[in-house]
């Protein structure tokens, strides 16, 4: 998606934390930051138990 769009990072939500890594809801306390640092994960998993995530990009 970089390559075609354009872009440093990519950052997106509804794949939550919990159901993409082996953590507990709760143990969720920041952003998931993957891919060599390409990509990263906002969404907690409220929903779940997990906690809303508010992330500064600059």
């Amino acid at each position: 998606m970089l390559r075609s769009f354009g872009g440093e990072e990519l950052v997106h939500g509804h794949s939550t934390i919990p159901d993409t890594t082996e953590l507990e809801p709760s143990q969720v306390t920041q952003a998931r930051r993957y891919c060599d640092g390409l990509v990263l994960n906002v969404d907690g998993g409220v929903y779940q138990g997990g906690k809303c995530l508010v992330v500064r990009l600059n």
